[in-house]
């Protein structure tokens, strides 16, 4: 069984990031499919932006959705993947962190994303 959409963001580039009830979050670009039938709606940004989730998946305004087991096998990971969010366990008492913001990727197409990360001080 495949995890469930539980949160979408749709990005300038007709990209979606996707929040999984597994905890993982990944993109899932939906240019390769802009030129197939209905989808071609939604070369307007406009319409690509009304995306929400309906039940476990991705659902536009119009009615189209993606299946979810489609988007998780073909979903990318964020550019930032590789950062530690969280103390490992095991390791000890609990020290003090800080929040230290990282540019992660940008485009010459939009606006760069930028991670949030909670480092442990020292």
């Amino acid at each position: 069984m495949y995890p469930r959409v539980k949160n979408v963001q749709p990005t300038a580039q007709h990209r979606l990031v996707l929040g999984f009830d597994n905890g993982e979050r990944r993109i899932f670009d939906v240019t390769p499919l802009l030129g197939v039938g209905r989808f071609r709606a939604l070369k307007s940004s406009r319409e690509f932006e009304k995306v929400r989730i309906a039940f476990d998946t991705v659902e536009w305004e119009n009615g189209l959705d993606l299946d979810p087991e489609y988007l998780y096998e073909r979903r990318e990971p964020l550019p930032c993947e590789d950062a530690v969010t969280t103390e490992p366990a095991g390791r000890g008492p609990a020290r003090p962190w800080r929040q230290v913001a990282s540019v992660c990727g940008a485009s010459d197409n939009g606006p760069m994303l930028v991670c949030f990360l909670r480092l442990p001080e020292g």
